[in-house]
């Protein structure tokens, strides 16, 4: 289903859903930089005899399933950055205060300059844009 053709609760539930990703944006960062020291060391430490070590692995990391977060999480990140590149100024200061620093409607809008009423046409703005660059993003949970 496009954007252009979702019910207003079909459009409610994605755009809810984008949100997650967005107030989630800075954490999948985190993560996918944790994730990458992880699979360096489990690469390193296989290289590693178990006597050298002076412990044995019990259970092998699951590289596969980091590699495969990872990928999932820079996807997730990736289509956030190319999907608010093109937003004017002041969306991209709505999305970072809003959603990446997780402020109020309050101080977003004393942050921005903007009436609470204003931003939340700023808001619907937006995510008519996002649903459409996020795509299936906006299905992903």
């Amino acid at each position: 289903m496009t954007a252009l053709a979702m019910s207003k609760e079909e459009r409610r539930i994605y755009v809810k859903n984008i949100e997650k990703h967005l107030r989630q944006y800075k954490s999948y960062k985190v993560a996918i930089k944790n994730l990458e020291k992880q699979l360096s060391f489990s690469t390193a430490l296989k290289e590693i005899p178990d006597k050298q070590r002076g412990f044995r692995i019990q259970h092998p990391l699951p590289m596969e399933k980091i590699k495969f977060e990872i990928r999932e999480l820079k996807l997730l990140t990736e289509s956030i950055d190319e999907a608010i590149k093109d937003l004017s100024e002041v969306q991209k200061q709505y999305v970072e205060c809003r959603y990446f620093n997780n402020w109020t409607i309050s101080k977003t809008a004393l942050e921005i300059g903007y009436s609470d009423k204003a931003l939340f046409l700023i808001r619907n703005h937006i995510m008519d844009q996002l649903l459409i660059r996020l795509g299936g993003l906006s299905y992903m949970e």
